[in-house]
């Protein structure tokens, strides 16, 4: 078991395929502590998340009133027993990312509140790293671009279907294209079925990254750091024929960048 002193974090991330735990052993510093990851589906009860939660931190630190909290969350139904569970554990009520929270971000879209807690982390955690213009290629159950200008400014994005989520697709809406995983080494050119799938899928989407990227670059003139993060994001790494950093855990280091400019 290990010593922490406070402020030691804890970081929820709720995906539409997981939910993601991070502990941070002082929120001061960027490298987490330990992590874990469960799937969103089934939602379960408060009481449920509770014991996750429970085992999980007492196997890594002595006093969970020690620890405050951060969620992010793409899934409003998992939102209200996860809190409440991280509440009941940590015995403090956590913040939830919004775009009301100061995130060191500026938006210049018209709705602010309607972007997700996930873009909205991952562009905070781009800025704070670098405080340049940056897209985020978030390779989840959706791919999403998520953009920072100069100084900060969120601009937009775009959203398509994941990796996944296509592949999903493809199996519930044919008879015939079925495949149950993607080859990770797969040529343009598929001479069968299954490979054929995942050429489609995974260099269709590097594919459309880059061309979005370059319409990006034109629409704003300015030159961007490519940013890949996500589940599916080493798949796309390999890939993707653009200068790139790969940060699988950029959505926590959000969370933690925003949390200390809330504490």
């Amino acid at each position: 078991m290990t010593e922490i002193n406070a402020p030691a974090l804890l970081c929820v991330d709720i995906g539409n395929t997981t939910i993601g735990f991070c502990i941070y052993r002082n929120a001061e510093k960027s490298r987490p502590f330990i992590t874990l990851k469960i799937p969103v589906l089934p939602i379960k009860t408060t009481a449920a998340y509770q014991r996750i939660l429970a085992s999980f931190i007492s196997k890594n630190i002595k006093q969970a009133n020690d620890i405050d909290s951060i969620i992010s969350s793409v899934v409003p139904a998992a939102t209200k027993a996860v809190a409440k569970a991280v509440k009941n554990i940590c015995k403090k009520r956590p913040l939830v990312i919004s775009s009301r929270l100061n995130t060191g971000l500026r938006f210049s879209i018209p709705d602010p509140s309607s972007t997700g807690a996930d873009r909205i982390s991952n562009a905070a955690a781009a800025f704070a790293r670098y405080g340049s213009p940056c897209i985020v290629v978030d390779c989840g159950s959706a791919t999403t671009l998520t953009v920072t200008g100069e100084n900060g400014l969120y601009v937009g994005g775009a959203i398509m279907p994941g990796i996944e989520t296509m592949l999903k697709a493809l199996n519930a809406g044919t008879a015939k294209l079925k495949t149950r995983k993607l080859l990770a080494e797969v040529p343009a050119l598929g001479p069968d079925t299954d490979s054929a799938i995942s050429s489609g899928i995974i260099i269709g989407t590097t594919g459309a990254i880059r061309e979005l990227v370059r319409q990006i670059r034109k629409e704003t003139g300015l030159r961007f750091r490519i940013i890949l993060t996500g589940g599916h994001a080493l798949t796309i790494h390999h890939h993707l024929k653009l200068r790139q950093v790969l940060i699988p855990e950029l959505t926590f280091e959000g969370l933690r960048s925003i949390y200390t400019r809330n504490r």
